[in-house]
């Protein structure tokens, strides 16, 4: 079954988060806090604790800004993102 195009692009352009596991692991490796993450994201100490079980998932902004700032943190350790 083909995808509107609409969705496709919207797909396509979605940031890429490392497994739900690493997400904690690559915070860990650098001693920082979910409050750490949650002031410069924006977002509460619970919301991050959500996206690193994986009860739920970032949209839009801040998929990108998290995405990014893992990836970042990951390229300093020998953390996979």
């Amino acid at each position: 079954m083909r995808l509107p195009t609409s969705i496709e692009a919207k797909l396509a352009t979605r940031p890429r988060l490392p497994p739900v596991p690493v997400r904690r692991e690559i915070r860990k490796c650098h001693n920082l806090t979910l409050q750490d993450f949650a002031v410069p994201l924006g977002v509460t100490v619970q919301t991050v604790g959500r996206w690193e079980r994986g009860d739920r998932e970032p949209t839009d902004d801040h998929a990108r800004q998290y995405a990014d700032l893992l990836q970042a943190l990951a390229e300093r350790t020998q953390v996979p993102a």
